[in-house]
């Protein structure tokens, strides 16, 4: 993908803020994928004698942070999304793994939104918790994959596609990086000529 100055633009952020709940393939794959996140987080919960959380709890940091999935995975190599029926699941684990820096901030969003201005605390356990159960749904879904209907899967390859697209663009990511620094330098050459 060509850099161009379209890709600079401060517009950017809020496009990729809205952009999850704007298409329909990329709104019910957001909510296939949260719906699974939840449930897998809910079982962990009983799973660990954990505190119970109600479900607005579980879903509303899953859902914050569809936004910032693509953009924070940009600091790591993101797998093309067309591997998803093909890749073994310590790859998938993976990639959950990658996505948990991403709920973190969801979660500390939705934290302050509910409780104020201040840095929420998390216990180990809590973190814990939302790691494994990160980690644990994106194989999951990834071996439920190929018998999955097809609109689903659809689906879950839109958000795919959307989560790449904001890698490919993100300021972590290191070639976007290089793209830009030689962008800087051609245009500091012609302004010296």
């Amino acid at each position: 993908m060509a850099a161009t100055k379209a890709n600079f633009k401060a517009t950017n952020i809020f496009k990729n803020a809205i952009l999850p709940f704007t298409k329909s393939k990329f709104l019910m794959g957001g909510v296939q994928m949260v719906a699974a996140e939840v449930l897998v987080s809910y079982v962990i919960r009983r799973l660990f004698k954990a505190e119970r959380k109600k479900v607005i709890d579980l879903a509303m940091p899953h859902v914050l942070s569809l936004p910032l999935i693509g953009g924070v995975n940009g600091a790591w190599v993101y797998s093309l999304p067309e591997d998803q029926d093909k890749a073994r699941l310590k790859d998938q684990a993976k990639e959950g793994a990658k996505q948990f820096p991403a709920l973190v901030l969801g979660d500390i969003c939705w934290r302050i939104s509910n409780q104020g201005w201040h840095m929420p605390n998390y216990r180990g356990r809590e973190l814990l918790i939302m790691f494994i159960a990160k980690v644990l749904t994106r194989p999951l879904i990834g071996a439920l994959y190929k018998s999955m209907p097809v609109g689903m899967a659809v689906n879950f390859d839109a958000l795919d596609v959307l989560f790449g697209a904001q890698a490919n663009s993100s300021k972590l990511d290191r070639r976007v990086r290089r793209l830009r620094a030689e962008h800087r330098k051609a245009y500091k050459a012609s302004k010296r000529s």
